[in-house]
């Protein structure tokens, strides 16, 4: 399924709440975490697979890895999840196919510590602020490298776009560890690496 550009109708249930993921790669939080998902809390997670700011990753060729993923993604799905909503999609996430204000929470896992132009970056968190809706979190992790990406820069970055840095959640606590429990340990990783930053769309008036 590819779906790009945010003006290409994206067909939602009415009312569901949207739980985005950018950058899901071979390793998306909705199969590693404990959330179930359904027609009106659906999990939608979107990354690119067709060369274009993901082209390669640590020497790889990035985009055939994650339409190979999709596939067994989809299959895992249907086989042990199949009451489930849970959606990826190949897609560019400097413009998402989502409409404003239509998302309930955004997570990135190491997106913006990927190897991106700083502009890139910007826009990345412009779209995720785009479509949240009013109150909503923009939850970003940071577990490769996370000695040369410190917190302070992630939340310079967040505040520039208009949103609240309401939390940052250290690796090792049991903080870090429930939210852990919710997104998953990314494949590879010790547990206990990195940090969370906790983002909020602010709200008019407040």
């Amino acid at each position: 399924m590819f779906e790009k550009g945010r003006n290409e109708a994206f067909e939602l249930y009415p009312g569901a709440e949207v739980y985005l993921e950018v950058g899901y790669g071979t390793d998306p939080s909705a199969l590693r975490g404990n959330r179930s998902f359904t027609e009106s809390k659906l999990y939608l997670g979107v990354d690119a697979a067709e060369g274009n700011y993901y082209s390669a990753v640590n020497g790889q060729e990035y985009g055939p890895a994650v339409r190979d993923a999709i596939r067994g993604f989809q299959d895992y799905v249907r086989a042990e999840r199949p009451q489930e909503d849970i959606r990826f999609v190949i897609g560019d996430a400097t413009c998402l196919p989502l409409a404003n204000e239509s998302v309930g929470e955004c997570y990135m896992a190491d997106v913006l510590n990927a190897p991106l132009l700083v502009d890139t970056k910007r826009t990345l968190i412009k779209e995720a602020e785009r479509v949240l809706k009013p109150g909503a979190k923009l939850i970003v992790k940071i577990s490769w490298d996370y000695f040369l990406f410190p917190p302070e820069e992630v939340e310079r970055k967040l505040r520039e776009t208009g949103l609240l840095v309401r939390n940052r959640i250290n690796g090792g606590g049991k903080e870090f560890q429930e939210m852990e429990a919710v997104f998953g340990t990314s494949t590879g990783l010790p547990a206990g690496v990195g940090y969370y930053v906790v983002a909020e769309k602010p709200v008019a008036g407040k």
